[in-house]
């Protein structure tokens, strides 16, 4: 399947993300909108036991 997109599962750094053909999702403006916006709190809610070994 020629064109096909891969999820970048276990890849640790930034040039190899761009060089294969890995998904990537830059959410820089998204990030700057939300801590400049008109709202004075935040709320960033995690999956149940996000992060845990």
């Amino acid at each position: 399947m020629e064109g096909r997109r891969l999820y970048p599962i276990g890849i640790q750094t930034f040039s190899k993300l761009r060089e294969g053909n890995y998904v990537y999702v830059d959410k820089t403006e998204l990030v700057y909108r939300m801590i400049h916006g008109v709202s004075d709190y935040i709320f960033l809610s995690r999956p149940h036991r996000f992060g845990k070994s």
